[in-house]
């Protein structure tokens, strides 16, 4: 499964898509004013994460972010992993999921996770929700699906389950520079290299393969980033 191949499951170039270029300009500024600021090395949560996508990162104050703050805060009271799980697509649950994931390790249990919340259907938010842009928390995602953010978001919870730390996660907001639209992925560091989860591939690749992918922030429960692409001296 190739990423040209489905372009359908990605943002498309609607008024969501234009409203989501706008916060990227916004996230560049920010970046652009955070370099000027900071005159020693960027910060980063994961070394592995100082050069995605070949930018260097900016920590901003998280509250710049309001629609992350909110969805951790609706998250809680609805977590899709309390007690025996919610149920899922084709007879799985949320625990019987985690337990195929937890028989996994490395890349595998990131193709599993990928692989599967991608089985659900690409829904815009317009035609969700009525808004440009909306984040679903994932008890929305399993009741309506949802776009390229909500797959990001979902998949970073479901790893957050298994263990994974959050510092070794990032959902990154983007421009895909070859299809010209706005986007989002989960970024995730395995073994001192950052893989992308991507809703328009099964596929797990390295972030330094995805060259026409420019992020303009990234985000984890702890932190936040802006990036911008670093100069040749």
């Amino acid at each position: 499964m190739t990423y040209t191949s489905l372009n359908m499951r990605s943002c498309s170039l609607t008024k969501a898509a234009a409203f989501m270029f706008q916060r990227i300009k916004r996230a560049l500024f920010l970046a652009f004013c955070a370099a000027l600021l900071f005159t020693g090395q960027a910060l980063a949560d994961d070394a592995a994460f100082s050069k995605l996508f070949g930018t260097v990162a900016f920590q901003r104050p998280m509250k710049v972010f309001g629609q992350w703050l909110d969805i951790q805060a609706r998250n809680k009271p609805s977590d899709i992993f309390k007690g025996s799980g919610s149920q899922l697509r084709n007879n799985e649950t949320t625990s019987s999921l985690l337990n195929k994931a937890r028989q996994l390790s490395g890349l595998q249990r990131l193709r599993l996770i990928n692989t599967f919340w991608n089985r659900y259907p690409y829904i815009t938010d317009i035609k969700n929700w009525g808004k440009n842009d909306y984040w679903a928390i994932p008890a929305e995602f399993l009741r309506k699906s949802g776009d390229c953010e909500d797959y990001a978001i979902i998949k970073y919870y479901t790893l957050c389950e298994l263990g994974m730390p959050a510092s070794s996660m990032r959902i990154v907001v983007l421009k895909d520079t070859l299809r010209k639209l706005a986007h989002a992925v989960l970024a995730v560091e395995d073994g001192g290299n950052v893989y992308i989860l991507d809703n328009v591939s099964n596929a797990i690749v390295s972030h330094d393969r995805l060259s026409h992918y420019v992020p303009a922030y990234s985000l984890n429960q702890n932190n936040a980033f802006v990036h911008i692409k670093g100069r040749k001296l």
